[in-house]
């Protein structure tokens, strides 16, 4: 069965099993399925937020589409539809709701079955001939999924060296992000992920182009784990050296020295070309994210009592950068007696961050220092 349809299936029974009307879903009403859905894109919503995606929380899905995959089975839907059913269940994307749908299935011990009388036996030449084709079939299964798996493997090795690649031209990037189009869809996850960085490092003024730098990457194993007709699974074990230097203050600004676990999910295009789709991996610990702000984010009609409740806002969630970030600004516009002081108090916490991604200052200390800093903050934001 195509692994979409097994998708599907499995979310049907979960719904059965899982949602209030204890009923499959492809017996639910209009109206049910419309309350459904109320409930189902409030929960997709909050599985963003939690998840820190929540740059899309306009939950798309209509009483068609759910009655056309759902109730009528006319359609295995689009990778979109597929992606919201599996976060309403816990996994960021269908692939990995699916990878891990046969993991579970793998793993399940078949129970003995009985031995049930037989009205009839085959003929021993019949059994002999089932017995080769079934041989003949497994073979030519086992041989194409190796040679697959040996084709996925290449790919992850040589989209490293492009990944590395990129990073490294940073700030003039352009051809080597086209590069990545070889192994990467331009439009999905794991493509814009590095896109991201690329542009950030950009912006911050950071690159790995420096001398003596040595920052690498290296592909120390990678396994096939899933292998379907049209979408695989890889985890592999890199380790990866970075080390951004930032051309403004003439000094590293962030190093990374890590041997991880990845995991990829790929798919094929719609030249039968396998491409990844998808690439997740554990977060660096003890890093704190050097934030990027936009002029134009800074509301220049703010009033003093918005700005207040604004920065309190900000520091009740433990973010200084953001909190700085906006005195500064208002600092400057409104040309404050205090901005000396503010631009001082930046500085520090810049300096403190920085400390602490080169590995000079344990992130139990800055969160230490932070609180003195958050203190400051409160005792400026009083003489605005």
């Amino acid at each position: 069965m195509d692994v979409k349809d097994l998708f599907w299936d499995d979310i049907a029974l979960r719904l059965s099993r899982n949602y209030i009307l204890k009923s499959p879903p492809s017996t639910w009403k209009k109206g049910e399925v419309n309350v459904f859905l109320e409930h189902f894109k409030k929960e997709v919503v909050k599985f963003r937020i939690e998840n820190e995606m929540s740059n899309d929380l306009d939950i798309k899905i209509s009483y068609d589409t759910f009655r056309r995959i759902l109730i009528k089975r006319e359609t295995q839907g689009s990778d979109y539809s597929r992606n919201i059913f599996a976060q309403y269940f816990g996994e960021p994307t269908y692939l990995e709701y699916s990878a891990k749908l046969n993991q579970e299935k793998n793993t399940e011990v078949a129970s003995p079955v009985k031995p049930k009388s037989k009205k009839f036996t085959l003929s021993l030449i019949g059994l002999i001939l089932i017995c080769l084709s079934v041989a003949v079939c497994t073979f030519f299964a086992k041989q194409k999924a190796n040679d697959t798996c040996v084709e996925l493997k290449t790919i992850i090795q040589d989209a490293i060296k492009a990944e590395f690649s990129a990073y490294k031209s940073v700030p003039n990037y352009d051809q080597s992000l086209k590069n990545l189009e070889e192994y990467f869809f331009p439009a999905d996850h794991a493509f814009k992920k590095i896109e991201q960085v690329l542009a950030n490092e950009k912006r911050r003024n950071w690159i790995l182009s420096n001398p003596n730098n040595v920052s690498t990457a290296e592909l120390i194993d990678v396994t096939c784990e899933f292998i379907d007709d049209d979408i695989a699974t890889m985890r592999s074990k890199e380790h990866w050296v970075i080390q951004w230097f930032d051309t403004k203050m003439q000094e590293y600004s962030y190093l990374y020295d890590t041997i991880n676990t990845q995991i990829y999910y790929l798919k094929k295009n719609e030249n039968n070309k396998w491409k990844i789709s998808i690439n997740n991996y554990g977060k660096k610990k003890n890093r704190i994210f050097v934030k990027i702000f936009n002029d134009s984010d800074f509301v220049e009609t703010i009033s003093t009592n918005e700005l207040k409740s604004k920065i309190i806002n900000f520091m009740s969630n433990g973010d200084t950068q953001n909190a700085i970030w906006w005195l500064s600004k208002y600092a400057k516009l409104k040309s404050l007696p205090i901005l000396e002081d503010v631009v001082i108090l930046q500085g520090t916490i810049n300096s403190n961050i920085r400390r602490v991604n080169t590995n000079e200052l344990e992130i139990a200390k800055y969160y230490e220092l932070n609180k003195e800093v958050d203190q400051k903050i409160l005792d400026l934001l009083k003489q605005v």
